[in-house]
């Protein structure tokens, strides 16, 4: 699956999901609460070097207009919405959500930090950078499961795995 068929399978989804939930109650103040990416309640998210782009939600009074950057963006009968910060650029990326309803404007900013990539390791010792290690959660599989796991370490390093 290409990373476009794929985003566009994950638009679809979040879309079908948001559609199925119920309408929320008008707000009595306009705002734009953001859910995901986790972190962005602080304004400042940090993704890894690898992450050209992440996915955001939220929700907003249903009868308001959104907009990111000037763009504007759906916001289903149940006040969500969802798309993706695209284009990352290493550092600091800027986005500005508004959302406007009987003349009243909100305005929510979030900065995305995509990470630099990691320095490249001596020869000797052998390392790991443990902020590589993925999964970075705990998961759970069954006998079956295809599990993928990655890395960064010593170059020319081997590295091992037990699944418990």
């Amino acid at each position: 699956m290409t990373r476009r068929s794929a985003r566009r399978l994950t638009t679809l989804i979040t879309a079908a999901i948001l559609c199925a939930l119920p309408p929320l109650a008008p707000a009595q103040e306009l705002t734009i609460d953001l859910v995901f990416p986790q972190g962005s309640g602080s304004g400042v998210v940090r993704v890894p070097n690898d992450h050209e782009q992440v996915r955001f939600n939220g929700t907003t009074d249903p009868q308001a207009s959104l907009t990111l950057n000037g763009e504007d963006v759906q916001v289903w009968s149940t006040g969500a919405f969802a798309g993706l910060l695209d284009d990352l650029r290493e550092g600091e990326n800027e986005f500005t959500f508004e959302a406007h309803l009987a003349g009243e404007r909100v305005r929510r900013e979030l900065t995305v930090i995509r990470e630099s990539p990691p320095q490249p390791l001596p020869p000797h010792p052998a390392r790991i950078i443990e902020s590589s290690i993925q999964p970075a959660d705990r998961i759970v599989a069954i006998p079956g499961d295809e599990v993928t796991l990655s890395l960064m370490g010593t170059p020319g390093g081997v590295a091992s795995a037990t699944l418990g």
